[in-house]
């Protein structure tokens, strides 16, 4: 009795710890959680009836901590102890016992998206089956994610028609029954674009679906990304408004768009090995009307060969055509070369017989085109072309009689030594990308090839005709290991 009153005296000015043995987290968290911290006022006693409520209380609510982790048959014990502060402490002691073991698992979806993939992989990786200890923050969870992962296959009405537990506390056995029934695929319906600077036809441009393509999170994702990524707007909102009195039901968008002429401007400023110190500059001015078109322009200089080079890239959307562009790209170039050459194959080095600059004027026009595939997670960009390369080069001999391809003066070295060539070609370009996720997460290929040819029948001065493929692929493997592959492969025939 002399114990409990000194106890409840210590109770009188200090809070009650709990500590609780015998278990680990997450079951010692979740048991802190449940116990209610008990605090004692300085001007109340508490009583040796107060401290065994508490003490019954803790134990009882400790006992509830633990079912959801399939242990309903505890032993918990509870007494009071001072610790080296000389302050109460509460402590439990546990042992859990039998955990509720799953006899039986019936898992199933119904409806229109039974045949979905990711919904039979989340089946398929369900982690309570039979034999598992019967973990309810599990199940809540697994529950949690396949109405997720169904709303976000575009089926919005999905939900359980049967979820239920069934426990048998003599046996420790449970037997979980669930049934998802997804409902009907939500389709995309119209689009509101609200008010906004550009003509119609240019957002009209921006969607990769159609309307009555199925709806999906991934592709409203795709779709708010490109409409940041047009460089058209300053702020962005999607507003889905989901129509679920429609047989189909749909998926209607509203948007609030916000556009603003901007100007970004890059710079950059470098050195390598190869090139020395390198010096780059980039403005870009998207939209520059109503009209949505984008004037890129870019300038560089680099020390090794003195290269200078001026492009700009110029895109308008089509009137006509959805997904179209027209594009023109503009290139000068101006660079010191070395012309050298090899007497034979063999030879380690080159002789250099001529010092002199190379100037480069590359102009190409043409019709982008963009096709979108039905999930909208590829786009394949495909733009016909026809392109106009003039070179002018003045070199000039390092040797004033120079003997390696027959002297000064001879028509084969003056005609090496300073020309200008003119080439019209006709080719096409096409760029597919496939990209998905996020960071790390970020997985997906991209290919790139051209193919082009020059011809003395389209009034070029020589035949020149190049192919070329490229292909960077991106993996996932487990939670720490991505690969990345890139592979290329070009062919050249030149007369």
């Amino acid at each position: 009795m002399v114990g409990c009153l000194l106890l409840a005296a210590r109770l009188a000015s200090a809070d009650l710890e709990f500590v609780v043995k015998g278990i680990e987290d997450p079951l010692r968290a979740n048991v802190l959680a449940y116990i209610d911290t008990v605090q004692i006022g300085r001007s109340v006693r508490a009583s040796r009836r107060d401290l065994e409520k508490v003490l019954a209380g803790a134990v009882d609510e400790a006992r509830v901590a633990l079912r959801p982790y399939g242990y309903y048959q505890p032993d918990v014990s509870g007494r009071y102890i001072v610790n080296r502060d000389r302050d109460p402490v509460l402590e439990l002691t546990i042992r859990p016992g039998p955990p509720m073991i799953i006899a039986e698992l019936d898992l199933r979806v119904d409806g229109a998206g039974a045949g979905s993939r990711e919904l039979r992989e989340w089946r398929e990786d369900w982690p309570l089956t039979v034999g598992k200890r019967l973990d309810q923050v599990v199940w809540q969870r697994q529950k949690q994610l396949g109405i997720e992962i169904a709303e976000a296959a575009g089926f919005l009405n999905a939900r359980y028609s049967v979820h239920v537990l069934e426990l048998d506390l003599e046996e420790n056995t449970a037997v979980a029954r669930l049934v998802m029934d997804t409902g009907t695929r939500f389709l995309m319906g119209d689009i509101d674009y609200g008010p906004h600077a550009l003509r119609p036809h240019v957002v009209r441009n921006i969607p990769r679906f159609e309307k009555g393509d199925p709806y999906s999170a991934r592709l409203m994702d795709t779709f708010r990304l490109d409409l940041w990524q047009t460089g058209y707007f300053t702020d962005v909102d999607v507003i889905e408004v989901l129509r679920r009195d429609l047989d189909p039901p749909v998926v209607d968008l509203e948007l609030l768009l916000k556009t603003t002429t901007k100007n970004q401007y890059l710079g950059a400023l470098g050195f390598g090995t190869d090139t020395g110190i390198r010096l780059q500059g980039n403005w870009k001015r998207q939209p520059m009307s109503s009209r949505g078109d984008s004037l890129d322009i870019g300038i560089g200089w680099q020390e090794v060969y003195e290269e200078f080079a001026l492009r700009g890239a110029y895109r308008v959307p089509r009137f006509d055509r959805a997904r179209e562009y027209w594009t023109a790209d503009l290139t000068i170039k101006f660079e010191n070369q070395d012309l050298e050459f090899k007497r034979r194959d063999e030879d380690e080095g080159f002789i250099k017989i001529a010092n002199g600059n190379v100037d480069e004027r590359h102009f190409r026009f043409g019709p982008l085109r963009i096709i979108n595939s039905k999930a909208g997670d590829r786009q394949i960009f495909v733009t016909p072309f026809v392109q106009y390369l003039n070179s002018d080069r003045r070199f000039a001999p390092v040797d004033p009689r120079p003997t390696v391809i027959g002297g000064s003066g001879s028509e084969a070295f003056d005609r090496l030594l300073r020309g200008i060539d003119n080439a019209l070609s006709a080719g096409v370009d096409l760029d597919i990308v496939s990209i998905r996720g996020k960071g790390f997460d970020t997985r997906g290929h991209r290919e790139r090839a051209w193919i082009f040819t020059s011809n003395t029948a389209l009034g070029s001065e020589f035949d020149f005709s190049q192919a070329y493929l490229s292909t960077r692929r991106s993996y996932i493997a487990g939670d720490r290991w991505k690969f990345l592959l890139r592979a290329e492969v070009g062919y050249t025939d030149a007369i």
